[in-house]
């Protein structure tokens, strides 16, 4: 496929194929890299389809087991504006040569950024991975700048666990109503002032000889911004 702004994602598939999140279609994609060619694709449901430019899917996050993988719009969707929730999506098979099913859907409530004079704030979610015990963690990249102005001014890193159990099940909901669905909890994790570095990417890195996790981020190389790589330990 033709991606403009892809997600790459390494599974443990038995043919080392990828899944790729393309946010301007939305799409995800199964490719094989070999060959450069796609493979097929998941089914996103059609509620996704009202995502608007620049705000669609960029999260993707496979299980540890091969057999759930979880997305989710970066911002609000039009129709569920005033819930101040995205929608976490998760698809699940059967082994790891089944293809992806809808699984479940949640509402998902993005942090809502602290007001500044003259200071424009767009909050979204970035990024989902899962921790070596199974936990699924979110982050959210804020973005600050002056009001008229396309100059960054900082971003925000915000890390937190992500918990299901008590949340309703939101996949036939048209729209989100505030007050007609309990979200998904969030539990804070990390939260730093990052200067011109985005970062957007989260995943596993090794396990430090202190016995701890450690986790790699990345950053978005857009115009104006920062590359930079973080690693860090999580609580």
């Amino acid at each position: 496929p033709a991606l403009k702004d892809g997600r790459w994602v390494v599974t443990a598939q038995p043919d080392g194929t990828l899944w790729i999140a393309d946010e301007t279609g939305p799409e995800i994609w199964h490719v094989d890299p070999k060959r450069m060619a796609s493979v097929g694709k998941v089914a996103l449901p059609p509620v996704y389809r009202t995502i608007e430019k620049n705000r669609g899917i960029e999260a993707l996050a496979i299980g540890n087991d091969g057999l759930t993988l979880w997305t989710a719009n970066e911002d609000v969707l039009p129709g569920d504006e005033g819930s101040g929730c995205v929608r976490l999506q998760r698809f699940s098979r059967a082994s790891v040569t089944n293809d992806w099913t809808a699984s479940g859907q949640w509402a998902y409530p993005l942090t809502v950024p602290q007001k500044v004079k003259k200071v424009k704030k767009r909050n979204g979610l970035a990024e989902l991975c899962f921790t070596r015990s199974g936990e699924l963690l979110g982050l959210e990249r804020e973005k600050a700048r002056e009001k008229g102005s396309d100059e960054v001014i900082e971003f925000r890193l915000r890390i937190f666990r992500v918990e299901i159990d008590g949340a309703t099940d939101v996949s036939a909901a048209a729209a989100l109503r505030p007050g007609a669905f309990t979200p998904v909890k969030k539990v804070p994790l990390f939260e730093r002032a990052t200067g011109k570095a985005m970062y957007e990417a989260i995943g596993q890195g090794p396990r430090l000889q202190d016995g701890k996790d450690s986790y790699v981020l990345v950053s978005d190389g857009d115009k104006g911004c920062d590359e930079k790589v973080m690693v860090l330990t999580l609580p």
